[in-house]
């Protein structure tokens, strides 16, 4: 329903998590920071996003939850806090009719310093949102359950490949990359030939002729392929496989690892659903 009359700007507001001043969140007004005194905030969830931001520290992957209230709110944080990990339990535990209703996300200071812990209720029972057990709680799924779920877009998003003229490489410069490729292709199932004939359209006969960035296209090619008919949409799939491979190698893992990751988290998945 269309807001008539005066009211905030349509554009996001983005929200800090932090415990800091003796509150907990705060937004940026010309770059002046505005404490928010209030501990609760209610309004519908609409959008997940995992995107890669600026800060005063150099770059970090973040989580933002965007919620619809008297204007749209994007509740920032980073991606292993627990409040990112409470957002991501209550999300699991909302059903598809509670999702697309007001919840009311609350937040107070955790025990270890700089925590902000985050719960959620029904405004309309005042019921609290149940949650499962932290302990042993496997959040890449959570991740890719929330994206899937919410749809928003993941950073860095994909980018259209330009086309390329063929590179000629005389030799192997990279032979770890048989091996790479290898590990990820038995995955997904595809074929050694299938592999060359790829590589053949960069006059290469084999991934350790490959650049890096070519060889990190290719698994991104073989995982994306496999993985679309996991996913009710190409869309779905492509925003749970940044999400994650985003994730684990701003952890340090080897980007290589981090697919081979994700084809198995998708393939943990599809094996519990039947």
């Amino acid at each position: 329903m269309t807001k008539l009359g005066f009211h905030a700007p349509l554009t996001r507001l983005y929200i800090f998590i932090k415990n800091e001043a003796n509150t907990l969140w705060y937004y940026l007004d010309d770059g002046t920071k505005r404490y928010i005194l209030e501990s609760a905030l209610t309004g519908t969830l609409k959008r997940f996003e995992v995107k890669e931001a600026t800060t005063s520290f150099g770059s970090e992957v973040k989580a933002d939850f965007e919620i619809v209230a008297d204007r749209r709110y994007v509740l920032r944080s980073g991606v292993d806090t627990a409040f990112t990990k409470g957002m991501l339990m209550t999300l699991a535990a909302l059903s598809d009719e509670q999702l697309n209703r007001p919840i009311t996300i609350e937040l107070k200071a955790g025990e270890e310093k700089g925590n902000v812990l985050m719960s959620a209720r029904d405004p309309e029972t005042f019921e609290p949102i149940r949650t499962g057990s932290w302990e042993n709680a496997d959040w890449d799924k959570l991740m890719n359950q929330a994206l899937a779920r919410l749809g928003g877009e993941v950073s860095p998003p994909p980018q259209p490949q330009p086309t390329r003229a063929p590179q000629k490489v005389p030799q192997p410069n990279h032979p770890e990359h048989n091996a790479l490729i290898k590990t990820i292709r038995l995955k997904t199932g595809h074929t050694s030939e299938q592999i060359v004939t790829w590589c053949q359209q960069y006059n290469a006969s084999s991934p350790a002729e490959l650049t890096p960035e070519l060889c990190h296209e290719l698994a991104s090619a073989l995982a994306l392929g496999w993985g679309k008919s996991k996913f009710q949409t190409p869309e779905l799939c492509e925003n749970a496989y940044r999400g994650k491979v985003s994730i684990l190698t701003a952890g340090g893992m080897h980007w290589g690892d981090a697919i081979a990751s994700w084809i198995e988290g998708v393939q943990g998945e599809v094996v519990a659903r039947h």
